[in-house]
Order: C-alpha cells, then sequence, then structure tokens
C-alpha cells in the first residue's frame, strides 16, 4: 500500500507545478486556451485541488511569517555558471559547506509559497522519502 502511494506521489503530486497557487495554475490554463487532453482531466483535477490548498497555506503562511519576512535582508546572490563536466557542480557542492550561503533544497524550490509552514510535516513523511 505504501508503495502504490509513493508512486501515485511521484507521478502525481511531485513535479514543478506542485507548488503553484489556484491564481497561478488558473492563469496557466487560461493561457493555453485550456487545451487540456481528456486523458490528463484526473491529473488537471488533482492539481487544481492541489493549488487550491497551496492558495490556503499561503495566506496562513503570511499570516504566520510575513512581518518577520519583510524585515530579513537579502545579500547579492552568487550565481555558479559553467560548461557541462566542469566542475561546477563540486562547486556548488564546496560552496553549500560555507555557512555564509544558503540555498534551497528540492522541497523549497518547488513549493515557494507555503514551505516555511509545510516543510517539516510533508517532507518528513514516509511516503515522501527517496521522492524528488
Amino acid at each position: 500500500m505504501l508503495e502504490r502511494l509513493r508512486i501515485f506521489l511521484a507521478w502525481h503530486v511531485v513535479h514543478c507545478l506542485e507548488g503553484m497557487t489556484f491564481g497561478d495554475w488558473w492563469r496557466l490554463l487560461w493561457k493555453q486556451h485550456f487545451a487540456v487532453s481528456p486523458l490528463s482531466w484526473p491529473r488537471i483535477a488533482f492539481q487544481m485541488t492541489v493549488s487550491l490548498a497551496n492558495s490556503i497555506n499561503r495566506v496562513l503562511e503570511r499570516r504566520a511569517y510575513g512581518s518577520r519576512l519583510e524585515e530579513v535582508e537579502i545579500p547579492p546572490p552568487l550565481f555558479v555558471l559553467g560548461h557541462y563536466r566542469s566542475g561546477t557542480t563540486h562547486l556548488h557542492y564546496l560552496l553549500t559547506l560555507d555557512p555564509r550561503f544558503a540555498f534551497p533544497n528540492v522541497f523549497q524550490t518547488f513549493n515557494p509559497h507555503i514551505f516555511l509552514r509545510t516543510e517539516g510535516w510533508i517532507a518528513s513523511t514516509e511516503c515522501f522519502d527517496g521522492i524528488g
């Protein structure tokens, strides 16, 4: 049963659209003139539900952390650019060891609006182990 849940989550939840809010999702569908294959309708409906949950969680996250986030000062970013097989990934790993630098993990990247409230209890569940 747990394996079936893992497969379901990997195919339908953990993807680059998972963190979209309802407004973002609706604008994307609108821009594409709702051109969705009938075979994708169940997945679209599921994503719609996830986007509604994300919208609600975004409001709750802003209420909980909004004032503190406004006070955070973010220094200029450091971008690592390079050619394939030139060592940029190794440099990235080395930079992650330096406490002066911060970087998002996969969950934070996929869920930019809600990770402060939800990362601890979603990413730590057994069904998400090894996904993403």
